[in-house]
This record gives C-alpha cells, structure tokens and sequence, in this order.
C-alpha cells in the first residue's frame, strides 16, 4: 500500500512539473533607451525591456549581462530580468 501511495505522489510531481525555477545570463546591449524605459537586445536578437529606477541610467550600446528568470516555463517569451549587471 505504501508504494502505490508514494508512486502517486511521485507521479503526480513528476506530471505537475513541480521544479524551482531557474536564472540564466545574456550578453546584451542597450538597443534604445527613452524616457524610464530601456530595451535591450541579446546577442540572438531577442529584445527585452526594462523600466530604470531613479538611481539607474544606461546608454545606448552600452554592453550588459542580464540576469533572467526562467519563469518555470520552456520558453523564453516570459522570462524576465531581475538584475542587470555592466560588462
């Protein structure tokens, strides 16, 4: 009976896709940098924005590692960034 119950559990995990997401850098540059918004574009063309605090400012290619969540997703289209670091 215990092992039925532990397969079921393990089971619906391993269905639920329970994981802890994950971070990645990129290499990017500032591609456009306009009011508190700055957009940047990684070295494969995918373009992300960013809303500047008051103490942030960045000009435009200027190079950057991003810093990203995976968002606990496959794909990349809802990733954020939570840090940007000067390179």
């Amino acid at each position: 009976m215990k092992r039925i119950i532990v397969s079921i559990l393990l089971m619906v995990m391993m269905v639920a896709g329970l994981r802890v997401g994950s971070t990645y850098s990129r290499e990017a540059r500032v591609d456009k940098a306009e009011g508190n918004i700055v957009t940047f574009i990684d070295t494969t063309g995918n373009l992300w924005e960013w809303e500047l605090t008051d103490s942030e400012s960045y000009q435009e290619g200027e190079s950057v590692k991003l810093i990203m969540s995976d968002m606990n997703t496959a794909g990349i289209t809802d990733d954020e960034i939570l840090e940007i670091r000067p390179e």
